[in-house]
């Protein structure tokens, strides 16, 4: 078991504040949901707004379908005391603060969700849970770190989930003047 003891010499400190922008996930919407369901796969450099776009995303899906929100870091839903302090969906279930393999697996199990819902995945762990929920017969809608479509091909968990059609679109969002918006998008 891996843990930080302690941490020593800070040289800075970096916040973040997460924030709703309600209507960041309206332009995919209609361009993935418009016909029902589907697998989406946002990539994207840091800070290009993925998690804003996700939230949102939540936001509209949840309120349409039964949605299962794997919410790792407490980033997408700012629960409090079990209550979503940002908007994600009258009928999504939150899993906060669960790792992926665990939060996807028991979502998949016990809430029977249309879509899941996660953010940043690619890690080695992730890739067999995400098979689960897809064989279970579960969309999928999640984020990679990408600055271009190539690049998310390269990531291997990616390139995996790819090669077995678990994505229906994979699109990458901008940075700058079009941080937060589809500046590529593909129809896998």
């Amino acid at each position: 078991y891996n843990s930080v003891d302690s941490v020593k010499h800070i040289s800075s400190v970096n916040i973040r504040i997460a924030r709703e922008i309600i209507g960041a996930g309206e332009d995919i919407y209609r361009k993935v949901f418009s016909d029902g369901p589907a697998s989406l796969l946002i990539g994207g450099p840091p800070a290009c707004g993925k998690t804003t776009v996700l939230r949102d995303l939540c936001r509209i899906l949840g309120g349409k379908y039964r949605l299962s929100l794997i919410d790792e870091r407490n980033e997408l839903s700012a629960s409090k005391d079990g209550v979503p302090q940002n908007n994600v969906g009258e009928m999504t279930d939150i899993f906060n603060c669960y790792d992926k393999y665990d939060g996807i697996t028991i979502a998949v199990k016990v809430m029977s969700p249309t879509i899941l819902v996660c953010d940043e995945i690619g890690a080695k762990g992730d890739l067999s849970a995400l098979e689960y929920a897809v064989n279970s017969g579960v969309k999928l809608v999640a984020t990679c770190h990408a600055g271009s479509f190539d690049e998310m091909k390269k990531r291997p968990a990616i390139s995996k989930l790819m090669k077995e059609k678990v994505f229906d679109y994979a699109g990458i969002l901008g940075t700058g003047s079009v941080c937060g918006q589809l500046v590529s998008f593909y129809k896998l």
